[in-house]
């Protein structure tokens, strides 16, 4: 019998997660019979007021594919008969969307919602569609902590600015009162600008004898131009110099200190909030064990240190337990780039040839059907696309099918000469089987800057020097959050580009200042004035485009309306259907840069305009709502924190092994492309669990080897090269074990060493 597993509590709804993420993916026949049965449900309006289903599907499916000019398969299938498109149909391509692609949720028997995410094509349990105006901040757990915090922080200052705005009625209130200017009587027509009516800004002005100003009246002009600057005759007939001044009354001391109660409310309420995110920030690392929690990353690892076994026995002496993975990450950047863009072009192909099954080593065959496509694009070519065609060449687009299986075979060919060559190693993942076995490796390796520069232990024990050097260890980020491509980057590299950066933003923001003040030279001053392009008119308009346009743009994304309603219904096989239905690019770093935004624009005028209080919390309710709408169309995500360097929370004495495929996933060298269904691997993993990665191949059906169902999305299949320890699709070796060379190293290692518990014994099965 094998040895049991530690004994873990789980309540009621983590063992339902890991029942429902734990069932048999889905084999082809199975995927294919899903969308029949979905894709022959019938649409409702109901079901879309309801939330069950979209709008668009609604729409699409009841009304315009049955139109020639919305779905101009139907022109096709005419002429040349149903049969060759019957399944590449738009109701399967929005039941694609619907039940693999969106991001669904469990329903259970009581119809309560659990907000337990439900697999991809799941039909043995009822699910519906995330609401975005009525799902919890607590469902987002599933998404990471960085976004759980985001939302509770848009909420939180919503409400504190709420209460700031309230602080300051009084001072709102005055200034639009005809006691501090006559001319801002509320009872005049409403106007966009009329909003300065509520500032301290001065609309009531007259002229005055300026004693001494005629010496400065180069100044003047260039400052106020004509609308602040003239000149007079007197009873004496001499010309005096005028200046327009305000005849408002100064703010007085009561909406000073009001301001200043302000400015105290604000920094209490922050303080206390940074201290409650920090708290929160906790509980949700400790409600959610995950990965980080057991990961250290090497970031200055020896380039020629490939072995496995030598850095788990190096890290063994940390470890309560024991090491239970370790990815070694190569410097490939190059190769990678190279395979991805031999997969880009060959979908490429693939879409423009109308054929799913493309045999690309045939080279004899698909130059016939390139020529083919060719000679019958040429003759069907309209004087627009003539017209076009050289524009979009010059930025790299239109390119013809003769001209795309060039750069196949030129990319193929860079390929073979990059897999001769031996890469460096970047950077070293070292997994550990329990959470106090990482915090004992970071302990023990906090090497300063000192010695991290100069690679000479000053306080650092030897025990804690690889090969005599010390390294840079760090708390690992998630696994969907590494940039395998960007880990080669070295430190003088990344200053540099810093750097560059860095100088690039001063010279736009120097450029920038020269223009403002030439403006305001032309126009007037930056606070007080009458010309409706003034600072304070400016941030009006800002606000209410944060309010209004901002939102609607990220709405109305015109790339994915594009595929959904153009490509779409113009796809000639199903893999590009299914590309029109994918999701987009959500960056929760761009959203956290529009809320600082925001938050430093109410700070910094909320003197001049206390309005800008209740406009920045109306701002903040809207991005809430919107990202919230944003985030359950799924994108291809960024959605982690900076890694922490000290752990958060209790250990809470789990094994690692224990939550593989439920929540700990493990540091899998993959890339998530636009346009592709699944992430690409980049390394061999015949001799690691799957559930280490973080997906499924729902068309994967071989439970024996399993590490096949995922050869399809592994680049190092792609183009065969020596050292291959055997095919695609293929289980056993092909290649013998004299013949594997062992000296070069192409691609990442990832190696997995399960506890004896964890093991697949036969007396299990």
């Amino acid at each position: 019998m094998a040895p049991s597993s530690p004994r873990i509590s789980v309540d009621t709804t983590s063992s339902r997660r890991f029942t429902l993420l734990n069932k048999e993916c889905l084999s082809p026949t199975d995927i294919d019979v899903v969308l029949a049965n979905l894709e022959s449900t019938p649409s409702s309006g109901t079901d879309a007021i309801m939330g069950k289903q979209t709008w668009s599907r609604y729409l699409v499916t009841t009304y315009f594919q049955y139109f020639r000019w919305y779905n101009p398969r139907l022109k096709k299938d005419a002429d040349d008969g149903a049969s060759n498109n019957e399944e590449v149909t738009l109701s399967k391509g929005w039941a694609f969307f619907e039940h693999f692609t969106l991001p669904r949720h469990i329903i259970d028997d009581t119809k309560q919602s659990s907000y337990i995410r439900a697999r991809a094509g799941e039909t043995s349990e009822n699910t519906e569609l995330y609401s975005f105006f009525f799902t919890p901040n607590s469902a987002f757990a599933d998404w990471g902590i960085g976004v759980s915090m985001y939302f509770s922080t848009l909420v939180t200052m919503c409400v504190i600015f709420i209460l700031v705005g309230c602080l300051n009625i009084v001072n709102i209130l005055y200034y639009s009162s005809v006691e501090y200017s006559p001319t801002k009587e509320l009872g005049s027509k409403w106007e966009l600008l009329d909003l300065l009516r509520f500032s301290a800004v001065c609309m009531d002005r007259e002229w005055v004898v300026c004693n001494g100003c005629a010496e400065e009246k180069q100044y003047w002009n260039n400052l106020f131009a004509d609308y602040y600057y003239g000149t007079a005759t007197d009873s004496n007939g001499e010309e005096v110099v005028l200046i327009s001044r305000t005849t408002c009354d100064m703010a007085t001391f009561d909406q000073g200190m009001y301001n200043l109660g302000t400015l105290l409310l604000l920094i209490v309420c922050i303080t206390a909030y940074m201290w409650y995110l920090s708290k929160l920030e906790v509980r949700y690392d400790e409600d959610n064990t995950s990965a980080p929690d057991y990961t250290v990353i090497v970031r200055n690892p020896p380039k020629d240190a490939y072995d496995v076994e030598e850095w788990k026995n190096f890290f063994e002496k940390f470890a309560t337990k024991q090491v239970t993975l370790c990815t070694i990450a190569l410097d490939n950047d190059s190769l990678i780039n190279k395979l991805i863009q031999r997969r880009r072009d060959m979908r490429l192909l693939r879409c423009r040839l109308g054929i799913a099954n493309i045999n690309f080593d045939d080279h004899e065959e698909v130059e016939n059907l390139v020529e083919e496509i060719t000679k019958r694009r040429e003759k069907k070519k309209s004087c627009l696309e003539k017209l076009c065609n050289p524009i979009l060449r010059c930025i790299g687009m239109g390119k013809t099918e003769q001209e795309i299986w060039q750069r196949y075979q030129s990319t193929t060919e860079a390929i073979k000469e990059l897999q001769k060559e031996n890469f460096d190693v970047s950077a070293v993942y070292i997994t550990f089987e329990t959470e106090q076995g990482q915090r004992n490796a970071l302990e023990a390796m906090n090497a300063s800057r000192t010695e991290l520069l100069t690679s000479r232990a000053i306080s650092l024990d030897s025990t804690a020097l690889f090969r005599g050097r010390v390294l840079n260890v760090e708390e690992a980020p998630e696994p969907t959050a590494v940039r395998w491509l960007d880990l080669s980057y070295s430190s003088v590299s990344m200053i540099i580009r810093t750097s560059l950066t860095l100088c690039l933003i001063l010279a736009f923001t120097t450029a920038s200042a020269f223009i403002l003040h030439y403006c305001r030279t032309r126009v007037g001053t930056m606070l007080y004035g009458v010309d409706k392009i003034d600072m304070i008119n400016t941030i009006n308009a800002l606000l209410i485009s944060e309010t209004v346009m901002t939102p609607l743009l990220k709405y109305f994304d015109f790339f994915q309306i594009l595929d959904r309603h153009y490509f779409a219904p113009r796809a000639t096989t199903l893999e590009e259907l299914y590309s029109c239905f994918t999701g987009g690019w959500y960056n929760l770093a761009e959203r956290f840069t529009d809320f600082t935004k925001i938050l430093l624009l109410a700070i910094f005028y909320a003197p001049y305009l206390p309005l800008i209080y209740f406009q920045c919390a109306l701002i903040y309710m809207v991005q809430y709502m919107m990202d919230k709408f944003l985030l359950l169309v799924p994108r291809f995500t960024n959605l982690s924190l900076v890694p922490c360097q000290k752990p958060l929370g209790v250990d809470q004495r789990k094994d690692f092994s224990s939550g593989i495929g439920v929540e700990s996933f493990g540091y899998i060298p993959q890339f998530v492309i636009p346009g592709f269904h699944f992430p690409l691997l980049a390394c061999d993993i015949d001799d690691i669990d799957v559930d280490l990665i973080s997906w499924r191949n729902p068309q994967g059906n071989n439970t024996e080897h399993p590490h096949l169902n995922y050869d399809d999305y592994n680049l190092i299949f792609d183009v065969p090269h020596e050292g291959m320890k055997r095919s695609i699709n293929v289980a056993s070796s092909t290649v013998k074990s004299d013949e594997h060379d062992e000296t070069r190293h192409i691609y990442s290692i990832v190696k997995q060493w399960p506890p004896e518990w964890a093991k697949k014994h036969p007396d299990d099965e």
